[in-house]
């Protein structure tokens, strides 16, 4: 009974974590256009800060295009922070 009960809790963690993928990758264009859209609006920081932001934001798209999404949310993410810290 305990075997099976944990088969049945490892089964459903695998479930959720596939149904999660799809919602996983979406959150990288959608972070990708929130970047586009603040850099669009001329963020107040230094030329050399908004170069690495743009630098990230590129490979977030490259990481997001070859499949690794969780690579390229935290590198959309920290190019966000970078256009928002001033």
């Amino acid at each position: 009974m305990n075997k099976r009960f944990s088969l049945g809790i490892i089964c459903t963690a695998m479930i959720v974590l596939i149904g999660m993928s799809p919602a996983y990758s979406y959150s990288c264009p959608v972070n990708m256009a929130a970047f586009d859209k603040a850099v669009a609006a001329g963020p107040k920081i230094s030329p050399e800060k908004l170069a690495m932001a743009i630098k990230l934001r590129k490979k977030a798209e490259e990481q997001h295009d070859a499949g690794d999404h969780g690579g390229s949310i935290e590198s959309i993410n920290k190019a966000l922070d970078l256009i928002e810290s001033e």
